[in-house]
Order: structure tokens, then C-alpha cells, then sequence
């Protein structure tokens, strides 16, 4: 999708860790990123995208595959953080979660050892 026909406000399937349908955007960074449709020959499929007070939605249905919606994520959980470094293999496995407690807060507990200085 691209908003007010301007290419730097793609809005766009996101990667999520959980098995949430989401969506990011709109901004510049859904070039190369699609929403796939699909269904049987000459068979009608609906698309309906919606935003009401900052939260998008995009849902397709069809009569072969049902109904299929992603939506953004709100408030701070719109944001993903994580913590990468010989201590985990440099993988995206160790997220920072959001604090209550202190709006735009994100933390995490490692325990370094080898690596500790």
C-alpha cells in the first residue's frame, strides 16, 4: 500500500516473533516487502484497509481461504529492541521488554560470563 501516492509511505507486511499478523509503516522501509493474495482461478477476493486513531488494519478475505488481517502494533509495543553479542550468538533472541513502569524504557538481564570484563 502506498499512502497519498507517495513512495516514502509504504505501509507493508512486518516480521513478527509470534504468529500476530502485523504491519508496519507508512515509511520507507517496505521496499521488497508484499502482501501475497491468493485463491482460485477468477475467484473475487476483498480487501479492506482501516485506520482509526493511529492503528492500522488490512484484512482479505476470500471464499477459499477466509479472512486474513494484519494489524500494527500500538503504543510502545509498536517498537522492537534487541540485545545482540558473542554472549548469545548474535542472534535476535534476546528482546528488551517494554517497562511500564517508565514509558520508552526497554531492559534486559544477560549474564555475561566468559565474556564479563
Amino acid at each position: 500500500l502506498v499512502r497519498d501516492r507517495d513512495p516514502a509511505q509504504l505501509i507493508y507486511p512486518a516480521p513478527s516473533l509470534d504468529d500476530a499478523f502485523r504491519m508496519s509503516g507508512p515509511d520507507t522501509h517496505g521496499k521488497n516487502r508484499y502482501w501475497t493474495v491468493a485463491g482460485r482461478e477468477a475467484e473475487r477476493v476483498s480487501v479492506q484497509f482501516c485506520i482509526k486513531d493511529a492503528q492500522m488494519m488490512l484484512t482479505m478475505k476470500s471464499g477459499s481461504l477466509g479472512y486474513q488481517t494484519w494489524e500494527s502494533a500500538r503504543g510502545w509495543s509498536r517498537r522492537s529492541f534487541f540485545l545482540v553479542g558473542p554472549f548469545n550468538n548474535w542472534s535476535l533472541m534476546d528482546e528488551l521488554e517494554h517497562r511500564e513502569d517508565a514509558p520508552g524504557t526497554f531492559a534486559l538481564r544477560v549474564k555475561l560470563e566468559q565474556w564479563s570484563l
